[in-house]
Formats: C-alpha cells, structure tokens, sequence
C-alpha cells in the first residue's frame, strides 16, 4: 500500500487493537478468529494476517479457517504478497485446489470414459474422489467448469 493510504492506516490502527505491531514481535495475548478477520477484511498483507493468526491459540479450531483466509489471498508464507482473487472466483476456498483440477481436468480427454459416465458433474466428482476419497469444493468446481468448457475464475 502506498505510504499515507487512508486503508494502511486502518489497518494499522486495528492492529495496533490487538497488539500485533510486527510479525515478530514477542506477545503474551492471544488473538481470536475475530481479531483475525477484522484484519483480513480491512486489507492488512501477508505478513500482518500471519502476525494475528500466529497469536491465536495453537488449538483454536478456527485457526484452521485463518489458514483457509491466507490461502484465499494467495498468502503461502509471511513474506507474500496478499492477491484478493476476482469476484468471479466468489465461494473458492482453496484456490490452488481449483488451478490444479482445472488444469488437469481440461487436459484429461480420458476422464469420462475412466469415470463411466458423459455428465459433467459425475466426471469431475469422481476426479475429486479419486484423488482424496472425498469432496474438495473447490477442486470440485475447478474440475467441473474445465469439462463444461466454462473460463478458469482467476482468469490464469
């Protein structure tokens, strides 16, 4: 953010409301999912959201959703860059997850014969399943829309 933006300086004020001044600081309060949040939404970077999530308490269930909010914003370590994905990817969670099964699901002409079936849906279902033995969301639709010829949602 350029020096003087009026959105630096809201984040830094609610950082400043959870003490968190530098990821590494030393600091005896914990931060909650909420503080996290709060700093998320105002745009805080990389290094700023992991200083919060790495003040929650290490067995917070929601510190796996913080996790899941770095992951959204392209935060693989506190010295990335935030990148917000596009409206058109609203509801992906992981959006590595969704690169990935589109790249190769857009590259599988043998997905429906594998999977038995020509509906789009059954074909990047098992896609998934047999990857994981479960449903990834956004593998999921990153599989689907790659078979419904529909564009890539981070427009990669």
């Amino acid at each position: 953010m350029p020096e003087g933006d009026p959105q630096e300086d809201q984040v830094n004020q609610m950082l400043r409301s959870v003490r968190c001044y530098s990821p590494g600081a030393t600091r005896t309060e914990q931060t909650t999912y909420s503080d996290f949040r709060s700093a998320y939404d105002v745009g805080a970077g990389c290094a700023e959201l992991f200083g919060v999530r790495n003040m929650m308490d290490p067995k917070d269930p929601d510190k796996d959703k913080a996790n899941r909010d770095l992951r959204r914003v392209s935060c693989g370590s506190i010295s990335g860059t935030r990148k917000d994905p596009p409206e058109s990817a609203a509801g992906i969670d992981d959006p590595l997850g969704y690169r990935v099964a589109y790249e190769l699901c857009s590259r599988r002409e043998d997905l429906f014969a594998e999977a038995g079936t020509r509906e789009f849906e059954a074909a990047a279902k098992y896609y998934v399943e047999g990857d994981y033995g479960e449903t990834m969301e956004s593998d999921y639709l990153g599989c689907l829309d790659a078979l419904e010829g529909k564009p890539n949602r981070f427009g990669d």
